[in-house]
């Protein structure tokens, strides 16, 4: 089993394996995350592509995080949703 080593503020130095973290990919910004085992604190550290890469390859889980959520996205789903969901549609017009 692959063992990943990593840093706690607290307890200092150490090895966990790669199901006991999580990376978190963003458009700018990588980051892992982990719940150390001693003092059970929630620990996030921001990394770069290669650690990402390397990371994944050993198996740790990763998820996508997407964009925030702007007002023109949300303009644009309403326009889909009320053009292709008859059901949403009436409860959108219901509601204007």
């Amino acid at each position: 089993m692959t063992v990943v080593k990593v840093t706690c503020p607290d307890c200092g130095d150490l090895d966990l394996q790669v199901w006991q973290l999580l990376l978190h990919i963003h458009d700018e910004t990588i980051r892992y995350e982990f719940t150390c085992a001693t003092c059970e604190r929630d620990v996030f550290r921001e990394t770069d592509q290669s650690t990402c890469d390397a990371l994944v390859a050993a198996g740790v889980r990763f998820i996508h995080v997407p964009a925030p959520i702007d007002a023109a996205y949300v303009a644009y789903a309403t326009r889909y949703l009320r053009s292709t969901d008859l059901l949403v549609a009436d409860i959108l017009a219901a509601e204007s």
